[in-house]
């Protein structure tokens, strides 16, 4: 004789369906509200990276002496579609560090280029508007 047992939504404990429900409005509210940037200090030298929900929640900062601001191009290609992102990079002695990363060139250019006019440094532009 076989006994089939087919658990229902009923037999599942309520501690169970919502921790599992918690667990998912935590990393929706992750994905949703999780912000990060970069702080630049030009008179104390330093670039502070933050990540945090609504406020900033965690810091690091790094000593830079910065040399160039980079933008580039970069391209990726899936199942037939291609995306487009403007990394923009700030150019250290022996390192490099992205500031941002957006997907329009013209708001990428316009950033790459208040960044380099405010730390007084050359803009190294290897994006499509480089060509024009």
């Amino acid at each position: 004789m076989l006994l089939y047992f087919k658990p229902t939504v009923e037999d599942t404990p309520a501690w169970a369906v919502q921790a599992v429900a918690g667990c998912f409005l935590a990393i929706g509210g992750l994905c949703l509200l999780g912000r990060s940037g970069a702080k630049l200090d030009r008179e104390a030298g330093t670039v502070i990276r933050w990540w945090g929900l609504i406020i900033p929640l965690f810091k690091s900062a790094r000593r830079v002496s910065p040399e160039a601001v980079r933008l580039s191009h970069q391209e990726m290609r899936y199942r037939g579609q291609t995306s487009h992102w403007y990394p923009i990079t700030l150019e250290c002695t022996g390192d490099r560090i992205e500031l941002d990363r957006p997907d329009k060139v013209m708001p990428a250019w316009t950033l790459a280029q208040n960044v380099a006019t405010f730390l007084g440094v050359e803009l190294v532009d290897e994006s499509q508007m480089a060509a024009g």
